[in-house]
């Protein structure tokens, strides 16, 4: 739980990067662009025994992305994104993707992964990518039960740089607001001693999903319906405006596995004053979780209890400062956490950026978790970040 927040406070909106080489002939076309950053975390942790011990330490870390888009012909397209971090962190990197670990290493500290590595193929009405490629199927913002592959974190803002899992995706629409997708996703058995936690193919797991989407009434309805990691799954989504100023979204699903069935809903506003302050909040309904801090079941999710509460702002103070807040709030143990961050931009390719996360809640007593924020710690971050 910890490493899911220290990782959010890492995650400010990066600015726009120029490629630094750039190619085209008659037929085909090829740009790099690239990403470096360099940081230092503290935390200071209280032990959840035996899962971990107590921690106040400093870190120091730097990641690096190499990205290279190109296309030929008049329907043919790739993307490669590679990623590289020092020391292997999970405030940088995010191991445990449930993808192939041929396409990533780790050495010692150095960690090395292919976050995405595919082939895209469009015309005027189909889309098709066939290979590692990220996958986002979320409607709303903090929770998002319905992104089934490499969820961000609720406090997360960068969201630029999604992971991307292995399989195919293909897209057909018939009109510019309705389209309808099947997206079909490699599964892998469990294995600890690979680099990523993941070992053999397993059928078993496999993902096979239909998605619709389309305008009803000025507001957008999407429904799923297939497989998910093995279980069987339906799901829906709604977004839309009141007033042309109000936003609203929700998003839900009701899945089915050998264990029995699990539910989760989210339902969300978020208001942008002419100033450009924005406001969002959302209440997350998470029929996995306990509905008492006694029955939680450390790493049986993401998320332990059943019902959540997040707010977030983001205001522009000046064009070079960009600052925001966001609470999370577990509604049953009554724990929340605030993670707080500035950015502030050093050139048009450089920026500096500032976090901190706190915690509120009992620590853990012992071995018994008390409450779930309670026992994440706090933490600040400090970060420089180059694109070229």
């Amino acid at each position: 739980m910890r490493a899911l927040f220290l990782t959010a406070l890492l995650l400010i909106t990066p600015l726009t990067a120029l490629s630094f080489y750039s190619w085209e002939g008659d037929n085909s076309w090829l740009e790099l662009r690239g990403m470096v950053r360099a940081g230092v975390v503290k935390t200071d942790t209280p032990a959840l025994p035996p899962i971990y011990p107590a921690s106040n330490e400093t870190t120091a870390a730097e990641a690096a992305r190499l990205i290279a888009q190109g296309g030929f012909g008049d329907s043919w397209g790739y993307e490669m994104n590679l990623f590289q971090s020092f020391p292997l962190s999970d405030t940088i990197t995010l191991p445990g993707i449930e993808r192939a670990n041929q396409l990533s290493s780790s050495s010692g500290d150095l960690w090395v992964s292919m976050d995405s590595l595919y082939l895209e193929y469009h015309t005027p009405k189909l889309n098709l990518k066939m290979g590692r490629q990220p996958i986002n199927l979320a409607t709303t913002y903090f929770f998002t039960p319905n992104d089934f592959f490499a969820p961000f974190a609720a406090t997360a803002s960068y969201r630029v740089y999604k992971a991307g899992v292995d399989g195919i995706r293909a897209d057909y629409s018939w009109d510019e607001l309705s389209q309808i997708s099947y997206i079909g996703i490699a599964g892998y058995a469990s294995d600890l001693t690979t680099s990523n936690g993941w070992g053999t193919y397993d059928s078993s797991r496999n993902t096979s999903l239909l998605r619709l989407s389309a305008p009803i009434a000025d507001i957008e309805w999407t429904i799923m319906a297939g497989k998910v990691s093995g279980d069987n799954i339906v799901a829906g989504a709604f977004q839309g405006e009141l007033f042309d100023t109000i936003g609203f979204r929700g998003e839900g699903n009701i899945r089915r596995y050998s264990g029995g069935t699990k539910r989760q809903l989210v339902i969300g506003l978020d208001y942008r004053w002419e100033s450009e302050l924005h406001l969002q909040g959302e209440i997350f309904l998470n029929g996995p979780g306990a509905a008492n801090a006694s029955d939680y079941l450390v790493g049986s999710g993401s998320y332990l209890a059943d019902r959540y509460l997040a707010l977030g702002l983001n205001y522009p103070f000046t064009p070079l400062l960009t600052a925001g807040a966001t609470l999370v709030h577990n509604l049953i143990d009554r724990s929340n956490i605030i993670a707080l961050n500035a950015t502030y931009s050093l050139s048009d390719e450089g920026e500096f950026s500032v976090g901190l996360s706190i915690p509120t809640g009992d620590k853990p007593a012992g071995s018994t978790l008390v409450t779930e924020f309670g026992a994440t710690g706090t933490s600040i971050v400090a970060e420089a970040r180059y694109y070229f």
